[in-house]
């Protein structure tokens, strides 16, 4: 991997953790403000994952968590 590669991968990784965040303790604007960033046209530069698909599973693995 590259530095680019490495750094698009770091930039994802940190908003998947603050989505994660902002979905546990119900922060509205900043899970809407990282939502609008997974559907993005700069998040499909730096992958090929579906923002929409990751926004799914990333809602269900949070509400899986917090029922248990």
């Amino acid at each position: 991997m590259d530095g680019y590669e490495l750094l698009a991968e770091a930039i994802i990784l940190q908003a998947v953790k603050d989505y994660r965040k902002a979905l546990k303790y119900d922060a509205r604007g900043r899970k809407r403000e990282i939502e609008r960033f997974f559907r993005s046209e700069y998040f499909s530069t730096l992958t090929n994952i579906s923002g929409e698909m990751l926004i799914h599973k990333l809602r269900a693995e949070v509400k899986e968590v917090v029922i248990k």
